[in-house]
């Protein structure tokens, strides 16, 4: 059995939740509720129907882990960058086409899942990121790899299977 809402006043009670998975549910929206979980690290909506992250994500100010993995998100939202405690972002199979230029200055993280999109090509931004560890673009129709990747110094895991790269 799915959840489809979040009834009101869910979450009043829980002020010092630090986890929470709403996984997998039915939400076509975000549950507002969540926002008032100040100590709330870890937040995974995976498996609903998600169409965008919300802007006001980023009043979960703690969250160092954040996954949207299988929804229908096709945008992240720029203020995502204010999150400067998340080091795990998932945002694996979605409908992403393309990603933020901003999202270099999540400078805390190390893990970025962004397999099975609508990506092309992989995002500039992405060789800005240093502090990356693990980068997950496989299933994407990527068709080849810039020589930037040598900025990627801390990179030790990189998951490019399934594209339509004839290059590397």
């Amino acid at each position: 059995m799915s959840i489809e809402l979040a009834p009101p006043n869910s979450f009043d009670s829980l002020q010092n939740l630090e986890q929470l998975n709403l996984s997998p549910n039915k939400f076509t929206q975000f549950p507002k509720q969540i926002y008032a979980l100040k100590n709330l690290k870890s937040f995974k909506y995976e498996d609903n129907n998600l169409k965008s992250s919300p802007d006001s994500i980023t009043n979960l100010m703690n969250l160092e882990i954040l996954s949207f993995w299988i929804n229908e998100i096709t945008n992240i939202p720029k203020s995502i960058i204010s999150l400067d405690k998340l080091w795990y972002l998932n945002i694996s199979d979605n409908q992403l086409k393309s990603i933020s230029d901003n999202l270099y200055k999540l400078n805390n993280l190390e893990v970025l899942f962004l397999g099975n999109n609508r990506l092309n090509s992989i995002p500039q931004v992405i060789y800005n990121m240093s502090n990356l560890t693990m980068l997950s673009i496989h299933s994407n129709a990527i068709t080849s790899v810039s020589d930037k990747t040598e900025n990627l110094t801390e990179l030790t895991e990189l998951f490019l299977w399934e594209t339509k790269s004839k290059y590397f």
